[in-house]
């Protein structure tokens, strides 16, 4: 459960920041978070938990694991991340991305730790524009959005001190994400196709977690977006994915009718994350850096 580091660290400023307790811990974003955390020597040891043993629709489970992790920040991970499956597991959707982030945020007030809830783009509808602020207005049109927006009320409605973190398009290794899928397609077939007329923050799991660290030293509150910089839409991620894997495949426009799914997505849900940077003093790369990155990684043509 444990990273073995022993003690309470120290963060640049001389403060401890003490343990941290990770829910969800075995997903996408968990990995990187836990990864991150115990590669920085400003934090102690770093608590996993996940399911089956840490499961948010078991209160009890999360209780106990607090109680042995002893955290000073609880970050929570745990969510039911596929847009479409949510639409025919509606009770399923809300126990874990509202009611079970708001239970696992009052049983951290009870311990006095920091609640961070990881929350989504899809809280907007996407037609406002231009990149989305956090003081904008939301509404989600999913029921993936619905329950992510449920779950940040109700970790702002348990009291204590909060982060509610919004990120979008998350890929990163050991879980299937969009540029896994694109870099696959392009190898079997040698042809993929993108739309160009939905657009987001593609952003490196590995990058939001660095920032989430961030907000963590700088003993920031509130409202966040976390995500790489600028928007792009799924064509564009798709072709820098490609072209930095070097695979020889043609990418081809298309458009979201192209791909039925049953939840309704936003068009244009690219946030930004000034705030981020304004309150930390943490910039955080642009996407088309990170996703080139990660491309040529798991095609083995970059470091």
């Amino acid at each position: 459960m444990r990273n073995g580091c022993g003690g309470n660290a120290r963060a640049p400023g001389g403060e401890a920041v003490g343990n941290v307790a990770v829910l969800g811990a075995r997903g996408l974003a968990g990995r990187e978070v836990v990864r991150a955390l115990r590669e920085d020597p400003a934090f102690g040891w770093v608590a996993e938990g996940g399911r089956p043993e840490v499961d948010l629709t078991r209160p009890d489970t999360v209780e106990a694991f607090l109680r042995q992790a002893e955290p000073a920040v609880v970050i929570n991970c745990a969510a039911m991340t596929d847009v479409d499956a949510c639409e025919g597991r509606v009770a399923e959707a809300f126990a874990l991305n509202a009611e079970g982030a708001g239970r696992a945020a009052v049983i951290a007030v009870r311990h006095g730790a920091v609640f961070i809830q990881l929350s989504s783009d899809y809280v907007f509808d996407g037609r406002k524009g231009a990149p989305y602020v956090e003081e904008d207005e939301t509404m989600p049109l999913s029921v993936y959005g619905r329950s992510k927006l449920e779950g940040e009320r109700l970790v702002e409605a348990a009291g204590g001190r909060w982060i509610i973190a919004r990120t979008a398009w998350l890929f990163g290794p050991g879980r299937q994400n969009y540029v896994d899928r694109m870099l696959s397609a392009a190898r079997e077939t040698g042809e993929v196709r993108g739309a160009t007329d939905q657009r987001g923050s593609p952003t490196s799991a590995r990058d939001l977690a660095l920032a989430l660290a961030a907000l963590i030293k700088a003993r920031a509150m509130g409202l966040y977006h976390v995500v790489n910089a600028g928007g792009g839409s799924r064509y564009d991620v798709a072709r820098t994915a490609v072209e930095a894997a070097g695979i020889a495949a043609r990418v081809l426009p298309a458009r979201r009718v192209d791909f039925p799914r049953r939840a309704t997505t936003p068009e244009d849900s690219t946030l930004s994350a000034e705030k981020l940077r304004r309150d930390t003093g943490h910039t955080v790369r642009p996407w088309r850096e990170a996703v080139a990155e990660y491309a040529a990684a798991a095609a083995g043509t970059g470091t």
